[in-house]
């Protein structure tokens, strides 16, 4: 009976000794798959090692064939305006490559949004009907045609707020391979200055900028992208002789968001207005506009005309010229930036339904 009462204790105690090995491998088992679970969470993401510069020569093959003639259309049925694509210039940091002409896969998405404010006034005339102007002076004037009395004319106001991202395009790979941009339409409207002075150093717009910069890169978060680069505030009036450069000939600026240069506008495919003959439209700083402002949209440059004047590119509706507004006047502004040179592609092909997506490697 001993014997029998030592065999069933025995057995009882390897059983429980199974059950504890049982046991503890299935906890093994389950912390190691929890484990490789949130290793898995907690690997930052990684995308292709494909650098914007790259992938943009790439797509682009550089133009190195014959001297450019400026003062042509972009194509143009004779002489040698250039073919659109990519050209070799060279700029105050380097060897640059610019674009020239219609380009429809240059769109960069860097996270920016816009928000615009409509306002649209509407009058109802003694008969009932409605007409809705997106100005209140135009809806004043048309008071007139109904009223006598215009204190008889009631106008209503209702205001529209819209939204969405702000694309931009790529204007060149600059000598110091960072990335321009070009803003794919306006932000806001400012004088140039309101001083008779046409330094953009100190100036009314250079102060519009950096308010706009602050609220639209700096406060989300996507300061880290930009660059500090050159930018031009060139006096040479190159564009009347039709001898644009990137080399600055005035006075050259470090700063995070500036404007393009007239000599840029030339070398983009946008002609000046003599003679007025000459539209250019087959550019891509052209195609980009603002629905609201088709027919009277411009936006400044940063090269002087005169004293008080600066050129300003009139690239939307039925103007495709490079003009001049005087200094006070509120013109459209389309800011410029520079991506660091370490900026990389997530993914996109360069058009406005699936621009370049970048992030910053380092």
């Amino acid at each position: 009976m001993k014997r029998k009462n030592g065999f069933i204790a025995i057995s009882l105690l390897y059983s429980f000794f199974l059950c504890f090995i049982a046991l503890m491998m299935g906890l093994l088992a389950n912390y190691s798959h929890s484990y490789l679970i949130l290793s898995k969470l907690n690997e930052p993401l990684t995308y292709t090692n494909n650098s914007l510069k790259s992938t943009f020569l790439s797509a682009y093959p550089p133009i190195v064939d014959g001297t450019v003639d400026f003062s042509k259309f972009v194509p143009s049925a004779s002489g040698n305006s250039g073919q659109s694509g990519l050209y070799i210039s060279e700029d105050d940091d380097g060897t640059s490559y610019y674009l020239r002409g219609e380009i429809s896969n240059n769109y960069v998405d860097i996270g920016t949004t816009f928000q615009e404010t409509l306002s649209l006034y509407t009058l109802t005339d003694t008969s009932g009907k409605q007409y809705t102007y997106n100005n209140e002076l135009d809806a004043r004037a048309k008071c007139d045609d109904f009223f006598s009395d215009e204190s008889e004319c009631h106008i209503t106001v209702e205001t529209q707020v819209t939204g969405g991202p702000l694309l931009w395009r790529i204007v060149r790979i600059n000598g110091d391979n960072t990335i321009r941009l070009i803003a794919d339409y306006g932000v806001g409207v400012s004088a140039f200055n309101n001083s008779n002075n046409s330094n953009f150093s100190g100036s009314s717009i250079e102060d519009a900028l950096e308010e706009w910069y602050t609220m639209t890169i700096v406060r989300p978060g996507l300061g880290n992208l930009i660059a500090e680069a050159s930018y031009c505030n060139n006096t040479s009036n190159s564009i009347s002789s039709y001898s644009p450069s990137l080399e600055c000939r005035g006075n050259s600026l470090k700063l995070k968001v500036g404007l393009l240069s007239a000599d840029e506008l030339v070398m983009a495919g946008i002609v000046s207005e003599n003679p007025s003959s000459k539209i250019s439209f087959n550019n891509y700083l052209y195609s980009s506009t603002s629905s609201e402002e088709k027919e009277s949209y411009a936006w400044w440059t940063m090269s002087p005309y005169t004293s008080s004047a600066i050129y300003a590119a009139y690239a939307a509706g039925n103007s495709g010229i490079i003009s001049y507004n005087t200094d006070e006047n509120y013109v459209v502004i389309r800011p410029v930036i520079n991506l660091k040179a370490e900026v990389e592609i997530i993914d996109g092909n360069g058009t406005s339904e699936r621009p370049y997506r970048i992030y910053l490697s380092s």
